[in-house]
């Protein structure tokens, strides 16, 4: 389930040394304050090493939760969660995703409810939360959770959904289990989560009530750029290696690359790669969002992705050579994200 936590803390000391510690945060809150082009640049370079983007604290989820506490928390939100979690001090967790047939793909069809408690005494008002979460990335080891559930409609806004914050040592969050899943790399792991009977104040609600659908879009389009950002940064390592390994590695009396298939593939692969400038796609990031911008002129999006694969086989194949692991990611959720 990831590097062990005093691992984590030593790598992020570091990066805050050098002052590259959570560089797509406000100034205010103890980031850089870079836009979509400088996160480009950035997140691109720290995805070449795996372990750079948990020292800098870019990383899932807790990345795409700092950009949504800081664009829709409030200031004493933001100075609770927000500025410790910038400073690599806590991690967060968020949960949106439900088992069948609750809310994945589609945040539509979300179960878990969130309802006034009508009772009298000192916590009449709090809202009530049930339901079940899972693949909620991070869950284990989190400080505190941004919630998705259904709301009726309320004096603080209509019906639909609503999030909420939570520390996750709050009564009536349970975790349930952590899913068996082919990725260790992830802090946290991937945990089924039953929420049962939380309780949590109006001050706990994240921005407006009946705003959760559009909070869910504001956080997760951006998570979903930045997730390429560093992907970028891994496939170059992957094409990289391959290379590399096409150089040393012979067969039929010649090295991998001079044969005909191979080079073709490589080519390809530094074409596609070499030729995407990541300001560039920065700029397309922050102003036109159109995805050739960040491909190679006459590439398809299926011709980057069978490139990318390309470059992971060959990537596979010389670590099995050399004996080294292989780290297989996860299919990532939205609470991954």
């Amino acid at each position: 389930m990831g590097p062990p936590r005093n691992s984590a803390a030593n790598w992020s000391r570091l990066a805050r040394a050098a002052g590259l510690l959570a560089p797509h945060v406000g100034r205010e809150w103890g980031g850089l304050g870079l836009d979509h082009r400088g996160k480009a640049v950035v997140f691109e370079a720290a995805g070449y090493a795996p372990l750079a983007t948990i020292a800098m604290n870019i990383f899932a989820p807790d990345e795409a939760n700092m950009h949504l506490l800081e664009q829709v928390a409030s200031e004493p939100q933001k100075e609770e969660w927000l500025r410790p979690l910038a400073a690599g001090r806590i991690r967060s967790c968020f949960m949106m995703t439900e088992p069948a047939p609750g809310a994945g793909a589609d945040p539509s069809m979300l179960l878990t409810t969130a309802r006034r408690d009508s009772a009298d005494g000192h916590n009449a008002g709090d809202f009530v939360i049930d339901g079940e979460k899972w693949l909620i990335t991070g869950a284990i080891g989190a400080a505190f959770a941004i919630i998705m559930a259904k709301t009726e409609s309320d004096p603080l806004g209509p019906a639909g959904a609503t999030m909420f914050l939570a520390p996750m040592d709050a009564p009536g969050i349970h975790i349930e289990r952590v899913l068996d899943t082919l990725d260790q790399y992830m802090s946290g792991g991937h945990a089924v989560i039953r929420l049962d009977g939380l309780r949590v104040p109006e001050t706990a609600v994240l921005g407006r009530v009946g705003e959760g659908f559009r909070y869910a879009q504001a956080r997760l389009a951006p998570a979903r750029l930045t997730h390429c950002m560093r992907w970028l940064g891994a496939a170059r390592r992957a094409h990289d290696i391959a290379t590399d390994y096409a150089r040393r590695r012979t067969a039929f009396g010649k090295p991998l690359g001079e044969h005909e298939g191979v080079g073709f593939m490589l080519a390809d692969n530094e074409k596609s790669t070499a030729g995407r400038s990541p300001s560039g796609c920065g700029g397309w990031l922050a102003e036109a969002p159109e995805l050739p911008g960040c491909m190679s002129d006459g590439e398809t999006p299926q011709q980057a992705v069978e490139n990318l694969m390309d470059a992971i086989t060959c990537w596979i194949e010389a670590a099995e050579e050399d004996g080294r692991p292989v780290p297989v990611p996860a299919p990532a959720s939205a609470d991954a994200a």
